[in-house]
């Protein structure tokens, strides 16, 4: 998935291209309801993009707090720390 992505600029390049090359070779021109479009499409691309990529941060920050947390659980398990029942228990009588 990351190789389209990288492509999209691309992609989104080719409508001013050949309207740009459509007036030069054959003389035709648009309307401004093309142009609108084409504003609309690259808006929404850009907002895909942007979105996938605030996304991918958040799987990642997550991925990170979740392996920290299973880091610091098997190691309270492997010590014996916050296991039930291993509280230290005082064998002396009060007072």
């Amino acid at each position: 998935m990351q190789e389209v992505a990288a492509l999209q600029p691309i992609d989104f390049a080719r409508l001013p291209v050949v309207a740009v090359a459509a007036w030069l070779i054959f003389g035709e021109t648009v309307d401004i309801w093309v142009w609108v479009g084409a504003v609309i499409v690259f808006m929404a691309g850009a907002y895909i993009s942007h979105r996938e990529a605030q996304v991918k941060r958040e799987a990642a920050r997550l991925a990170a707090a979740t392996a920290a947390s299973a880091t610091a659980t098997t190691t309270a398990a492997a010590t014996g720390a916050g296991a039930p029942g291993t509280e230290a228990t005082s064998t002396a009588k009060p007072g």
